[in-house]
């Protein structure tokens, strides 16, 4: 119930407030392996405002951009950062994921930040 109290004031904000086109939202006990026991999830929908449609095209979105702002550059090291201490963490987190689950918990995160990073030198590459 308070994640969908939470989904329910974040969602308006984030496309009101500021201007995040919320396409989907998942809410309730999530997993991080394949192999564990899954329980039946109920899906629960309610209504989000839309904000007004952005003038930008997807494909410009998705273009990489000339140059970073300087805003872009403090998101950028900051992905960077969070990603490789994601990726040197793992270790760790497979370790307290052993305690109450499976152990893969920072294999699969160390995977998901690999691919973030390649993917953003992919995007930046001029």
């Amino acid at each position: 119930m308070e994640l969908m109290i939470t989904a329910r004031k974040a969602v308006p904000e984030l496309q009101l407030v500021y201007g995040i086109v919320v396409d989907r939202v998942y809410t309730g006990t999530l997993m991080t392996s394949l192999d564990m026991v899954e329980e039946t999830v109920h899906q629960r929908k309610f209504p989000v405002p839309l904000p007004p449609s952005p003038s930008i095209k997807d494909d410009e979105i998705f273009a990489p951009s000339q140059e970073l702002s300087k805003q872009g550059c403090i998101l950028e090291a900051a992905i960077e950062a969070s990603a490789t201490a994601i990726i040197n963490l793992k270790d760790s987190l497979n370790e307290w994921d052993s305690k109450v689950g499976d152990g893969d918990c920072g294999t699969t995160m160390c995977r998901g930040a690999i691919a973030i990073l390649e993917d953003m030198k992919k995007r930046l590459e001029i």
